[in-house]
């Protein structure tokens, strides 16, 4: 047996059903019929095409396969938050550094850009201020012309021949190359997605303290760790052993970040009785 679903051939043994859409890709299972789900989320009877009310969705996968997930492209909405902290960032590390002086940020700089009187000033140079390009003169009076703007006179050309010289803000240069990769680091990390621990109730003491572990790495690291309990059919009479692994990851968690949305759910039962399971979780948010 093969259904078409928009020109996707999905094979459909009795037992099990995988269906490919391609607008929305879900995998459903069910025991007595082929089942599918439409983009708006409502599960239907691909045979019949009306609502199933009884269904087991045990698995569902994102709007495009897998494999052809490279790169999630961000919202405006993200941009525009990324660039805001960028920006609060930015006046944090400024005002950190306030005091430093150009002697101070020049340990930082790799290049060792000649600037001002240590460049000679009986050598001629080309001089470049503010993107427009002002002629060959002598050392001396570029290093006057750049004062009069209030700005240093840096040469930034090592290459034989005529130097260029730039007149630029040499200590804001010089910051601006010192707090830019710290930026980069810190926004890297904030914006990491956010971290998975999961733990089965019939996990042992020596996994579950190598998970919690790496849930402590995950902290430290500047990312924000989600802890589940994840429940199998074969556990269904352990639901009290998953909420104590639950508390004790809380317990464990609790010195490296803040914890947040803990969520105990009560045991549920569908109309035939059966233990519908979902997964305990929480939260733990990093310092920031």
């Amino acid at each position: 047996m093969a259904l078409r679903i928009r020109g996707i051939i999905a094979a459909a043994p009795r037992s099990l059903a995988r269906v490919w859409s391609s607008e929305s890709l879900r995998c459903v299972y069910s025991q007595k019929r082929t089942l599918g789900l439409a983009s708006n989320g409502l599960a239907v009877d691909l045979a019949e095409s009306r609502p199933r009310e009884k269904l087991v969705l045990l698995r569902e996968f994102h709007s495009t396969p897998p494999a052809l997930i490279k790169y999630r492209r961000k919202t405006p909405q993200q941009k525009q938050e990324d660039e805001q902290k960028k920006i609060e960032l930015k006046g944090d590390l400024l005002e950190r550094y306030k005091d430093l002086t150009i002697e101070d940020l020049r340990k930082y700089d790799y290049r060792k850009y000649p600037y001002d009187e240590e460049i000679p000033q009986d050598e001629d140079v080309r001089l470049l201020i503010d993107g427009e390009y002002k002629g060959v003169m002598p050392a001396r009076d570029a290093l006057r012309m750049v004062r009069s703007e209030g700005l240093n006179l840096v040469q930034v050309s090592l290459r034989t021949g005529i130097p260029l010289c730039k007149g630029l803000d040499f200590r804001q240069y010089l910051l601006n190359q010192k707090i830019g990769p710290e930026i980069v680091e810190k926004t890297k990390a904030t914006n990491l997605k956010v971290k998975e621990v999961r733990i089965s109730p019939a996990i042992d003491e020596r996994d579950m303290e190598r998970l919690l572990v790496n849930g402590q790495k995950f902290l430290e690291r500047s990312m924000d760790v989600k802890v589940n309990v994840h429940f199998k059919p074969q556990h269904r009479g352990m639901y009290q052993e998953g909420i104590n692994k639950l508390d004790k990851a809380a317990s464990v968690l609790k010195e490296f970040g803040t914890i947040e949305n803990y969520k105990y759910r009560d045991i549920k039962r569908d109309v035939d009785g059966k233990i519908l399971f979902k997964p305990l979780s929480f939260m733990v948010k990093c310092p920031r």
